[in-house]
């Protein structure tokens, strides 16, 4: 188990880890560690450590090294959970390969401050047409900005229906430049949580941006915004840059652990530092390094919100589905970043409580259902599995919608037809 951890941890590169060192605890509006915690917790593991076999102490190869105090602590945290067979079992089948993703270039923190758009999307077409219809909205704010698309490969084409592979000749919402990713992680037995493909692509991907950067080829990215295929863009992201260490995106009222018991029971588990992690999510803005920094402790946490008792619903006993949501907000919090955050940054329609859209939001976030059932009226993604929406064009929304989900409709009405030829149909069945 010992080494499985290391495996994990020691996706921080030389370069991670030199940042981390001596760093103070910052946390934007949310919480300080007392440096008292973390000497003793640095001590305790420098004690287990200590007596673990001797193999444990022999020095880690070069640009994988976990040497720090918060490391350190990063590890003491990470132990606490070792006696859960399950979730042992699952991180050293699947993680095994974590320590060979990493690289040291000598790069950290490069200026440049250029932006790089990342969305990841998974092959069935029920996100072919979100994914199409968020990057008609994307170019039509920012027509000069770099946007790569992670295509999960999870559905075999030539089995399922619902899926769908990589097309260039679709023209420019088909998603290209495209990278295609064919492995699906599974950590646990029955446990088939597609999101958690997208923190291992990340990975694969900035490590190989990184190393590209190493050699001067897109060097001037060092501005990450990581978005989802349902959300529709609403203005410019020009001037959205992330600090080091500062990660910017849209706060979740949802994983605030005083709204659902299942977040409170998380919030107080999932981090060493403090029992309020940022609720944080995207669309987010994340320098480059931070984010190579972090995904390995991403993974690791929404594998333990997935696995441990603490991460279920008390009276269900499902697992969370955004874990990998607070798999990030946990590993910020033990990082000891700053984090920005404010609900008006991706807000969700017809389901946030503030439904205004303001100069500063970046996206509507359709995630959830819109609904008028007194019209006949409802717009629910999860609807549309085999192809985009029907009929196109689609039935305007109610004037009683609020002025949120009137400007998310007119923005994504414009996609959807901009993207997809007009059709009466009502169904696909």
């Amino acid at each position: 188990m010992e080494e499985v951890q290391n495996n994990l941890l020691n996706h921080l590169d030389d370069e991670d880890t030199a940042r981390l060192k001596g760093r103070r605890v910052v946390v934007k509006r949310k919480f300080r560690v007392k440096r008292t915690s973390l000497v003793i917790a640095c001590i305790l593991v420098g004690a287990i450590v200590w007596l673990l076999p001797r193999e444990h102490h022999a020095t880690p190869p070069t640009g994988q090294g976990i040497t720090d105090k918060l490391s350190a602590a990063i590890r003491a945290n990470v132990r606490k959970f070792v006696g859960q067979t399950q979730f042992a079992e699952a991180t050293r089948v699947a993680n095994k390969e974590l320590m060979e993703m990493s690289t040291s270039n000598g790069t950290r923190w490069r200026k440049g401050g250029k932006t790089m758009v990342v969305l990841h999307v998974a092959n069935g077409k029920y996100q072919e047409w979100q994914m199409r219809t968020a990057l008609y909205s994307l170019r039509k704010y920012n027509p000069e900005i770099k946007i790569v698309t992670l295509l999960a490969m999870q559905n075999k084409v030539e089995d399922n229906p619902y899926a769908w592979e990589k097309d260039c000749s679709l023209g420019p919402y088909s998603g290209c430049p495209m990278e295609v990713f064919y492995e699906d992680y599974t950590f646990t037995a029955g446990d088939e949580f597609v999101v958690y493909n997208r923190a291992r692509h990340l990975m694969k991907f900035i490590s190989e941006l990184r190393e590209r950067q190493a050699q001067g080829i897109d060097a001037e990215y060092t501005n990450i915004i990581l978005w989802e295929p349902d959300m529709t863009c609403l203005r410019s992201l020009d001037g959205i840059v992330a600090e080091p260490e500062k990660p910017i995106g849209h706060q979740f009222w949802y994983m605030e652990e005083y709204h659902i018991p299942r977040c409170n029971n998380i919030a107080k588990a999932c981090s060493m530092r403090t029992d309020k992690p940022p609720p944080v999510g995207l669309p987010m803005a994340i320098h480059v390094d931070d984010l190579h920094t972090v995904l390995g402790l991403w993974i690791q946490k929404t594998i333990l919100v997935r696995t441990s008792d603490w991460g279920k619903d008390p009276d269900s006993g499902t697992s969370s589905w955004i874990a990998d949501m607070w798999g990030l907000a946990c590993a910020f919090a033990d990082l000891g970043w700053e984090v920005e955050y404010t609900t008006r940054i991706g807000p969700h329609s017809g389901m946030d409580f503030d439904h205004t859209v303001y100069p500063e939001t970046w996206a509507v976030h359709y995630t959830f259902l819109s609904e008028f059932k007194d019209k006949g009226w409802r717009l629910e993604k999860r609807d549309w599995w085999m192809g985009a929406p029907l009929p196109r064009p689609f039935p305007p929304i109610p004037d009683e919608a609020n002025d949120l989900q009137k400007r998310w409709f007119a923005e994504w009405h414009e996609a959807l037809m901009a993207t997809y030829e007009p059709d009466s149909r009502e169904t696909y069945w």
